[in-house]
């Protein structure tokens, strides 16, 4: 890279001088956190339920896994 193309600002490492800048890299991380923590729970809930119906379909107790399947469902 030329002497004439650079012009100081090529690496910033003043990130709280722009808080639009900050503020929507916060707001994706917290995105992704909450889609993430969402997922999982989702994929637990169903988990859950589906462990309910097999082991009702043995004739065990299953209420408990109906509980956890709702309780990671809310």
């Amino acid at each position: 890279m030329s002497r004439s193309t650079m012009n100081g600002n090529d690496v910033e490492k003043r990130w709280l001088n722009n808080p639009e800048s900050f503020r929507d890299a916060a707001l994706y991380v917290a995105a992704v956190l909450v889609v993430t923590a969402a997922a999982v729970l989702l994929a637990g809930a169903i988990a859950a339920f589906v462990w309910a119906y097999r082991t009702w379909k043995r004739g065990q107790s299953w209420p408990v896994w109906q509980g956890a399947g709702g309780f990671c469902s809310r």
